[in-house]
């Protein structure tokens, strides 16, 4: 959960926004911590829309902050389908926490120079490309 992402979808007539407590991580905005946790798992959720900050065909999909991956993991285990939104400048990027293997993810939301070899695996293996 992202405060700033929360901020602007409450604006968004028909929307209800559901934040946990818990610790803001100032650096992204997300909210993190144990409670938070604890919190996403009183909810069941059809889509997840998830930011992560490195993806590569050998370690899958990571992120640099462990209480943000705890938090996107919750989220991952609640929902029907997960999606990653991702720029092309963190493919081909490692991090220190891994958060998914590549095939568990259902959907890929990308910019507009995501790359072939990248298409052709999620292709492959069936995961959508938004």
């Amino acid at each position: 959960m992202n405060v700033h992402i929360a901020s602007k979808a409450s604006l968004i007539p028909g929307i209800d926004v559901f934040i946990p407590g818990g610790n803001i991580r100032n650096k992204s905005g997300s909210v993190i911590g144990g409670d938070a946790v604890k919190y996403l798992h009183g909810f069941t959720l059809d889509r997840a829309f998830l930011g992560v900050s490195a993806v590569s065909f050998s370690k899958g999909i990571g992120h640099p902050n462990k209480p943000e991956v705890e938090v996107n993991q919750a989220m991952a285990q609640i929902s029907k389908k997960n999606y990653i939104v991702i720029d092309s400048s963190k493919l081909n990027k490692t991090a220190p926490f891994h958060m998914y293997d590549l095939q568990e993810i259902h959907g890929f939301v990308v910019d507009d120079e995501f790359p072939d070899d990248y298409r052709e695996f999620l292709e492959l293996h069936s995961i959508d490309i938004v």
